[in-house]
């Protein structure tokens, strides 16, 4: 995903009525009573790298249960690409064993 893209897309997300600097779009800076067990898969050549780490790190910090896997040379969703490959088929099958193990 590139810059340019999160420019176009932004509308779908945010409507351009909203104040995009509200805090409350912002999930790292939210306080979670409950939260999920979650499973967080990033490539560290994601564009959102960063806020992945960050939002691993807040919710850890906030003592919930989150595992984070930095995958090497991967970009943004690998994963749609499973049928063709091979990270991204290793990538969903790490995600169904996680789902399978904790629901």
């Amino acid at each position: 995903i590139s810059t340019e893209r999160l420019h176009t897309i932004q509308n779908y997300y945010v409507p351009a009525t909203q104040d995009r600097n509200s805090p409350l779009l912002n999930p790292v800076d939210q306080s979670y009573a409950a939260y999920p067990i979650t499973l967080l898969q990033v490539g560290d050549y994601e564009l959102l790298f960063d806020d992945s780490i960050r939002f691993y790190q807040m919710l850890r910090k906030q003592r919930h249960c989150v595992y984070l896997q930095v995958i090497s040379g991967l970009p943004h969703c690998w994963q749609f690409f499973a049928k063709k490959y091979a990270p991204g088929r290793v990538s969903v099958q790490q995600a169904s064993q996680f789902l399978n193990q904790h629901f």
